[in-house]
């Protein structure tokens, strides 16, 4: 993934948060303001645009590079790349040094590009989330996280690690395709020098490219049929996005896997229908300055069509099935909707009892009894959940989630439901299961992954004990999912060993195993959950997938140890299927919503195909004797199991020493023009006009970052000089800025800050606290004859939130905030305008989804969500320029619409009205020291109350991928001050990442 600070919170998958909605964003609007003068900023843009926009370090990410287990990090020296690692990733460090050179120069070969740079390439242990990033700033360089897929997306691989690398190389390779000029250019400035994504390539072709060449051979995404089923169900659905929305200017569900399905998809048809040549052309032209071109222009000129036609063409390319044998469940008289509202329904899992699902819109998990059909809402996650599992009996839920997603580690707990009551945690663990053994004992069995390796451990459930009872490690490349107990004593996984999928049988008392393929065996499995008949276990159901195919269920029935799998095509596809009894209960996932479902058992399996399983399970009542007599054995591993150490004498190597990097970097001119508000004495504007340059540089784990930006204002002839230093090498991230102004009088001005900011996710909860501090120093002398004074300044604020999603709409959110600030001031400071040297503020908010009690269709709001704000004490409201000492607020979503559709590269993405009542106590002074008194001596004509209504368009210009993620709202406002009776009207005009 092409990982950027704007598309981070994006990247949170569609699996974990498909709407976009940021709590920290909300917690940092939380600022004492009135501190410093206000002045009107024009320059800085080419800075602000070409760098805090495309420094694709997510800085909180890369910390785990300096917390893992070995503090010793080494460097392999290929021919094109620098292979950063700890210890804890040497073997990943091993299989990569060997493929990397030839990776590279086979996509250099793809796109007819010259091989003429070399990068770092880091590997970074201690995170559970496979991902990884290119980025050319501040100078080019790939991360990867060294872990394994989960059971979603990027389970496509036969060599997971080698191929997310060809993702990342291929990124390279494409951006930084340009002509001569820019590469001359880009030896001064720097790598970010590239075209293509700032002016001509949206997301669909940024992702487009790697997503087509990873799966060129046989492999990746375009041929997982799950990966691949939201661009046929488009087409079904006749809801087939245009190219503009899969630049990612589309920001409702889906959001994340259109720029990388449809794009890749479109991608590998232009190259499979017009040749490779035309595509590496295409690419030539992007890296090229064309005045006046467009992304549009390039493709005519190297295409001989429009892009729109292009684009249709793909569309008319998707292969479906034959459209009379493709059963919509929603039309079906035998199907009825299980749902009261439209989600995202994943992690079906079922007991003897009822059935539990996880909601990602709301992330919420539900359960439902079979016997009454009442349905309850357990509990509300953070973002990473992984799985959900239900014990046999129904009495207990093991959910499986990532702690800090996306970069912490695996977790697994175990709820009793019966008391509502958290038992046992269990750390590094995924896709977990209670299963009940030959001995009698229950035990927790997950999945433990280290580097690239993967272990089934079993634990001992509601013992304390420091090791694990019994352990299955499995070689490189092999990965089991979807654990399943049965009652027999086995557990029950899917196996994708390499390319290959099977069903496993494993008893973890004597290491008896059994496996069973599934139809050629290279078709994907996933969602194992069992089935009851009567009460009694009689099998497993899973979801396969066959090419060009909507995804379907089949039954492993254990009597007659046969595999029935479902012919037809049901619109949606059959996910986390749930049988019991006669009936089966499924998810449908459709373009832009999920569906839950329930079906006659002879519904889905009409005209079933049939599969004798050719395995029988082994007679092991003797050995299991054994096994009981003498205890567990605790470990069985077979030779091949054990990676081969490899000497890294073979290999040229050095120590990592990031400094030697950073000579390396961003190098730009820079200007700037200020003005203030404020006339001078003379009674002129005054302002500045200044000229520098910036230099940007950091390590390649984007662990350490500098900016150093000298400048100098020629019309008040002084020399500023701005820098700042952000590291997360430590527990809490820090940044420490500075900007020092000398003047040729003598005049001397330093301002410092340190400052820090973390959000601390309260377990797998929707709370979480925030915390911010800042202490700012100023220092200087006014001329060459004055003193040199000194300040120091602290500011602190807490919160506690809950606000998450409540479902799809993006305006529908719920949970509320509680915070305050606490601010210190040097009482020496001749400015300080207060009688105490602190101040303080408390805010507040509440989110309510909706206010009538109806449910919005999808693209419509119309139930009136609403929120509310507060604040005491030194509080700003809308009256910004008067001291408040309460306000509050409440603002209502009357309607809004869903347009989501472009004309050229102006795109629209809403049209929206909302209504707002604010009102504010006014306040002369605020006594901090008798914060009571304050509320003894109000007077009721500085009280202020408004109302307001305001409608504008989101939109956004797809001109390259960082501006096309840039909303602009634009429309107009009107507010009418009641107290004051007076009438205004504004232009809106907001601009938002």
């Amino acid at each position: 993934m092409f990982l950027l600070k704007a598309r981070d919170f994006i990247h949170k998958v569609e699996k974990k948060l498909p709407i976009e909605t940021n709590n920290k964003r909300i917690f940092m609007k939380k600022i004492v303001t009135g501190l410093v003068n206000r002045r009107l900023i024009f320059g800085h843009l080419f800075f602000l645009f070409f760098i805090l926009s495309s420094f694709a370090a997510d800085v909180s990410s890369s910390n785990e590079f300096e917390k893992t287990k070995s503090n010793k990090k080494q460097v392999i020296v290929t021919e094109y790349f620098d292979i950063i690692f700890t210890e804890d990733s040497k073997q990943s460090a091993l299989i990569l040094a060997d493929s990397v050179d030839a990776l590279y120069l086979k996509a250099c070969a793809l796109l007819n590009s010259e091989a003429y740079f070399r990068l770092p390439l880091v590997l970074v242990s201690g995170v559970d989330v496979l991902n990884g990033y290119f980025s050319y700033a501040p100078y080019n360089h790939i991360v990867l996280y060294d872990t394994i897929p989960d059971e979603g997306s990027l389970a496509v691989f036969s060599e997971t690690l080698l191929s997310v690398f060809y993702h990342e190389v291929v990124h390279a390779v494409s951006i930084q395709k340009k002509s001569k000029t820019w590469k001359n250019l880009s030896k001064v400035f720097g790598d970010i020098l590239t075209p293509a994504p700032f002016i001509y390539t949206p997301l669909f072709m940024i992702e487009g490219v790697t997503v087509s060449l990873e799966s060129r051979g046989g492999e990746g995404r375009l041929n997982d049929s799950f990966a691949t089923q939201i661009i046929r169900q488009a087409k079904i659905e006749g809801k087939f996005p245009t190219w503009q929305q899969a630049s990612q200017a589309r920001d409702i569900y889906p959001v994340g896997a259109t720029p990388y399905l449809f794009g890749g998809a479109f991608s590998a048809y232009l190259q499979n229908a017009y040749g490779m040549d035309s595509y590496a052309e295409f690419w030539e032209e992007v890296g090229n300055l064309h005045f006046f071109g467009s992304l549009e222009s390039i493709v005519a000129k190297v295409y001989g069509k429009k892009l729109k036609d292009l684009w249709n063409e793909f569309e008319n390319s998707v292969p479906l099935p034959e459209s009379d044998s493709i059963i919509d469940p929603k039309k079906s008289n035998e199907i009825k909707s299980l749902q009261t509202k439209k989600a995202l329904y994943q992690f079906l899992t079922q007991s003897q009892k009822g059935f539990a699902w996880f909601d990602a819109s709301s992330n919420e998990v539900w359960y439902e009894s079979f016997e009454t059909g009442n349905r309850k809402k357990l509990f509300t996650t953070s973002y990473g959940q992984e799985n959900l599992s239900l014990s046999l009996d129904g009495n207990y839920l093991v959910s499986s989630f990532v702690e800090a997603y996306p970069y912490g580690n695996n977790k697994t707990v175990v709820y009793n439901l019966a008391k509502k009551k958290k038992l046992q945690t269990f750390n590094s663990l995924r896709d977990a299961s209670l299963v009940q053994l030959a001995d009698g004992k229950e035990y927790l069995a997950g999945v433990k992954t280290e580097g690239q390796l993967a272990s089934i451990e079993v634990w001992s459930f509601l013992e304390k004990k420091d090791r694990a009872e019994s352990i299955k490690s499995f070689p490189l490349n092999s990965i089991p999912f979807s654990l399943q107990a049965l009652d027999d004593g086995r557990l029950a996984y899917i196996l994708k060993a390499k390319e290959s999928w099977s069903l496993v049988f494993w008893n973890p008392l004597d290491g008896g195993e059994e496996t069973v393929q599934v139809l050629s065996g290279r078709e994907p499995l996933k969602y194992l959950n069992p089935v009851f008949f009567d009460d009694n276990l009689i099998g497993l159901s899973f979801s396969y997938a066959e090419k060009d195919s909507l995804p379907k269920m089949g039954f492993f029935d254990f009597a007659s140890k046969s595999i029935f799998l479902q012919s037809q095509n049901f619109s949606g596809g059959l996910h986390y299927p749930l049988m019991k009894d006669s009936a089966v209960i499924f998810v449908s996932k459709f373009f832009d919503h999920d569906s839950l479902f329930v079906s006659p058992f002879e519904t889905i399996f009409k005209d079933a195909r049939f599969i004798k399983s050719e395995k029988t399970f082994d007679d092991a009542d003797v050995i299991l004797e054994e096994v009981l007599a003498e205890g567990f054995e605790r470990e069985s591993i077979d030779d091949e199991v054990i990676a081969e150490t490899i000497s890294l004498d073979a290999y040229k190597t050095k120590i990592y020493n990031p400094i030697s990097y950073m000579t390396k970097g961003v190098f730009l001119p820079t200007a700037s023009l200020e003005a203030s508000e404020e006339k001078n004495a003379k009674g002129e504007l005054d302002y500045s006009f200044s000229f520098g340059f910036m230099y940007l540089t950091g390590d390649p784990a984007d662990t350490w970052q500098i900016h150093i930006q000298p400048s100098y204002d020629f019309k008040n002839e002084k020399i500023y000089l701005q820098t700042e230093i952000a590291t997360t090498a430590f527990p809490l991230p820090l940044s420490l800025e500075g900007l020092s102004v000398f003047g040729l009088d003598g005049s001397v001005q330093n301002d410092y800050s340190l400052s820090s900011a973390i959000e601390i996710p309260l377990g797998n909860s929707a709370y979480s606290f925030n915390f911010s501090t800042t202490l700012f120093l100023s220092h200087g002398r006014k001329n060459v004859e004055t003193a040199f004074f000194s300040f120091l300044y602290n500011g602190n604020i807490f919160s506690f939130s809950s606000i998450r999603n409540a479902n799809l709409n993006p305006f529908a959110l719920k949970g509320f905030e509680l915070g305050a600030s606490l601010w210190f001031f040097d009482p020496e400071d001749p400015m300080l305008f207060l009688d105490t040297n602190y101040a303080y503020n408390f805010f507040a908010s509440y989110y309510l989804p909706r206010v009538l009690p109806l449910e919005n269709a999808i693209g419509f709001t119309y139930n009136l969500p609403t929120v509310f704000e507060a604040s005491l004490f030194a509080s700003k409201n809308v009256y910004e320029e008067e001291e408040a000492l309460w306000s509050a607020s409440a603002k209502t979503t009357l309607f809004a619409f869903d347009l989501q559709n472009a004309l050229s590269i102006f795109y629209i993405q809403r049209l929206v009205f909302e209504a707002e009542y604010a009102c504010a106590q006014g306040v002369d002074f605020i006594d901090y020291k008798n914060p009571l008194d304050n509320f003894s001596h109000i007077e009721r004509s500085l009280f202020k109350d408004s109302i307001a209504i305001s409608a504008h368009f989101t939109s956004s210009v797809i001109v390259g991928m960082l501006v096309t993620q840039l909303k602009v709202d634009l429309g107009t406002s009107f507010r009418y001050h009641i107290q004051d009776r007076k009438s205004e009207w504004s232009l809106l005009l907001r601009f938002n990442i």
